[in-house]
Protein backbone atom coordinates (compact mmCIF):
# COMPACT_ATOMS: atom_id res chain seq x y z
CA UNK A 1 0.00 0.00 0.00
CA UNK A 2 2.91 2.36 0.47
CA UNK A 3 3.81 2.30 -3.18
CA UNK A 4 -0.39 3.09 -3.67
CA UNK A 5 0.34 5.76 -1.74
CA UNK A 6 3.60 7.48 -3.42
CA UNK A 7 1.90 6.93 -6.84
CA UNK A 8 -1.21 8.61 -5.70
CA UNK A 9 0.77 11.85 -3.76
CA UNK A 10 2.93 11.94 -7.13
CA UNK A 11 -0.14 12.28 -9.47
CA UNK A 12 -1.86 14.93 -7.10
CA UNK A 13 1.63 16.87 -7.07
CA UNK A 14 1.49 16.82 -11.30
CA UNK A 15 -1.93 18.21 -11.94
CA UNK A 16 -2.13 21.78 -12.10
CA UNK A 17 -2.40 24.35 -9.41
CA UNK A 18 -5.99 24.66 -7.95
CA UNK A 19 -7.27 21.01 -9.67
CA UNK A 20 -10.49 19.77 -7.71
CA UNK A 21 -9.15 16.15 -8.12
CA UNK A 22 -6.34 17.02 -5.95
CA UNK A 23 -7.46 16.94 -2.41
CA UNK A 24 -9.00 13.53 -2.71
CA UNK A 25 -5.80 12.12 -4.28
CA UNK A 26 -4.15 13.43 -1.12
CA UNK A 27 -6.76 12.43 1.17
CA UNK A 28 -5.94 8.96 -0.97
CA UNK A 29 -2.78 9.06 -0.70
CA UNK A 30 -2.98 9.80 3.62
CA UNK A 31 -5.15 6.87 3.58
CA UNK A 32 -3.40 4.79 1.92
CA UNK A 33 0.06 5.77 3.96
CA UNK A 34 -1.42 5.24 7.30
CA UNK A 35 -3.27 1.66 6.60
CA UNK A 36 0.18 0.37 5.27
CA UNK A 37 2.68 1.43 7.97
CA UNK A 38 1.95 -0.88 10.57
CA UNK A 39 2.70 -3.30 7.75
CA UNK A 40 6.13 -2.41 7.34
CA UNK A 41 7.83 -4.87 9.49
CA UNK A 42 7.54 -8.68 10.63
CA UNK A 43 6.88 -9.90 7.41
CA UNK A 44 9.33 -11.50 4.83
CA UNK A 45 12.57 -9.75 4.04
CA UNK A 46 11.50 -8.54 0.48
CA UNK A 47 8.43 -7.23 1.36
CA UNK A 48 9.90 -5.60 4.00
CA UNK A 49 12.08 -3.51 2.30
CA UNK A 50 9.81 -3.14 -0.61
CA UNK A 51 7.05 -1.49 1.45
CA UNK A 52 10.08 0.49 3.55
CA UNK A 53 11.40 1.66 0.35
CA UNK A 54 7.81 3.56 -0.74
CA UNK A 55 7.19 4.50 2.71
CA UNK A 56 10.22 6.53 2.70
CA UNK A 57 9.60 8.06 -0.41
CA UNK A 58 5.89 8.82 0.34
CA UNK A 59 6.92 10.69 3.78
CA UNK A 60 9.76 12.44 2.15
Amino acid sequence: MTSRAWCWHRLAHALPAGDDRIPAMLDTAHAHTHASLPQLTGGSYAVDHFLGYYALLVLS
